[in-house]
């Protein structure tokens, strides 16, 4: 797999080397870092071999699922400084990625001219209390106070816990990709799971609805197993520190119970959609490390 094969990846390098020029605390995340980790990992297969938790050539289904979507985490020291959104700003005009009606500021997107498909660059931000100096809180915007009126806002993302602890950084076409640890990719995923399923199962919702929901949790249960799968002897040597700082929140707290449910349940649903995509064996490793990252005294 190579940029070729990623005609997102072109519109992505230049932005992201922009950004990450100005505050290299800024994460990816979401569906392109696990596409971008997984070309990486295969990339180093036969050479200088990564190891992590599921080999590719234990999995059944090993194809990267392509998104037009980037996600990124944005730092709040980058959110409240004038400055660097200022170079931000510039950045995001001179590519033509332009404010989204309705989400101004957290969603940017921009037209591939050779697929007319549109493309979304979104920035999410964790909420911290007390916010820093400088920043205040609109829901579902973290922002700059006062108001800039230019750069971006922070779109809030409880559940980007400890998203600063140990992120994983590894090298593509020259450029440098970081992504949070997996605990946290993991929290984000399981939460996603669950809320796309509580909406699947909404009798208010159309057929169609319910189906177009089913289908979203279904991806996310299916990434929840592959952050663990693609975790590398690197990051389970660090994943410690990582859990010291999320266990006490409430963002890991309901993770841990998704997990229980979804997972370790008989007949739970994370487990149940997923089954056709692994092995037995490779599943039980999986949910067993799983466990261990959201472990509580009632497991």
């Amino acid at each position: 797999m190579t940029a070729q094969d990623d005609p997102l990846w072109r519109h992505f390098a230049p932005i992201w080397a922009a950004i990450r020029a100005v505050d290299k605390r800024v994460l990816l995340t979401g569906g392109y870092a696990l596409f971008l980790k997984q070309r990486w990992l295969l990339e180093q297969t036969g050479r200088n071999a990564v190891r992590h938790v599921i080999p590719f050539d234990r999995w059944r289904d090993y194809a990267p699922r392509v998104t037009q979507d980037v996600d990124l985490l944005a730092s709040m020291e980058l959110i409240v400084s004038a400055k660097e959104q200022a170079i931000i700003d510039a950045a995001l005009t001179e590519q033509a990625w332009l404010p989204s009606e309705g989400h101004a500021r957290w969603q940017f997107v921009r037209t591939d001219a050779d697929t007319g498909f549109e493309l979304k660059l979104e920035f999410h931000a964790q909420h911290q209390e007390p916010l820093p100096e400088g920043l205040t809180y609109v829901p579902p915007r973290i922002k700059p106070r006062p108001p800039l009126h230019h750069g971006i806002h922070g779109h809030e993302n409880p559940e980007a816990i400890a998203c600063q602890v140990n992120p994983f950084a590894f090298q593509l076409d020259g450029l440098e990709i970081a992504v949070p640890n997996p605990v946290t990719m993991a929290t984000m995923k399981l939460t996603a799971m669950r809320d796309q399923h509580a909406k699947s199962r909404d009798a208010g919702l159309s057929a169609r609805a319910r189906e177009f929901h089913d289908r979203q949790a279904r991806k996310h249960a299916q990434d929840v197993i592959r952050i663990v799968a693609m975790t590398t002897l690197e990051e389970s040597d660090r994943i410690g520190a990582v859990l010291d700082t999320a266990r006490p929140t409430r963002a890991w707290q309901i993770a841990a119970e998704i997990v229980k449910g979804y997972f370790l349940a008989e007949d739970g649903y994370g487990a149940t959609v997923v089954s056709g995509f692994w092995n037995s064996d490779d599943q039980r490793l999986v949910t067993d490390l799983l466990t261990r990252w959201f472990a509580t005294a009632a497991m």
